[in-house]
């Protein structure tokens, strides 16, 4: 039979780890309305990079600010990774340039991610990495101010139809 003092402890251990698991992220990204695939165009990751605080947005749906973490940046030609050391409360001028004179296909790796909580303490975010790619501006756009055109005709011919209807009655 266990001691008290075993049950206690044993129960204090489970709910630390019941609230370690509760509070877990599997995985971070720089953009929170993004598909989830971790492609970031150039042009995001670089005006992301300029943002101070750094942020970003975990799959239980909350943003954390960085407080510190290792970055470096995969490059597949040549085939290297370059770190550019610690970033502690924003991203070093140097991984600026880095990820600016990035191409499409390099990788942007951030590990050792730590926040801050509300009450100061650390808490340690899991690998965050994006590949980046080149933006199709021309594309999208088209796409875009298509669907902008079919929205506004099924909303005109919605609204005909209600109009004809009312005049009906």
């Amino acid at each position: 039979m266990m001691s008290k003092l075993k049950l206690i402890i044993l129960g204090v251990v489970a709910f630390g780890l019941m609230n370690t698991l509760a509070y877990s992220q599997s995985a971070c990204y720089i953009i929170a309305d993004k598909d989830q695939d971790q492609k970031i165009t150039l042009e995001d990751a670089i005006s992301w990079s300029e943002t101070m605080p750094v942020v970003v947005t975990c799959d239980n749906d909350q943003m954390y600010t960085l407080y510190s973490f290792d970055i470096s940046i995969f490059s597949r030609k040549p085939l290297m990774t370059k770190g550019f050391g610690t970033a502690i409360e924003g991203i070093p001028l140097m991984a600026i340039r880095g990820i600016e004179d990035a191409k499409a296909g390099d990788t942007v790796i951030m590990q050792n991610v730590i926040c801050k909580s509300d009450g100061g303490a650390d808490v340690s975010l899991p690998m965050i990495s994006f590949e980046l790619v080149e933006s199709d501006s021309a594309e999208p756009v088209e796409v875009q101010e298509e669907v902008e055109k079919t929205e506004l005709e099924s909303e005109e011919e919605m609204k005909e139809n209600m109009k004809e209807e009312n005049d009906i009655e």
